[in-house]
């Protein structure tokens, strides 16, 4: 039980890193369309 509780822990501290690095990287793409213009 506690192995499955760490396990999700872990999933769901991945998917956020991931939608953080998502984000900053919409976020630097944005900015640099923006420049380009």
């Amino acid at each position: 039980m506690m192995l499955k509780i760490r396990l999700m822990t872990f999933l769901v501290l991945i998917g956020f890193i991931l939608l953080l690095m998502i984000e900053i990287g919409a976020n630097l793409l944005l900015v640099d369309n923006a420049s380009n213009d």
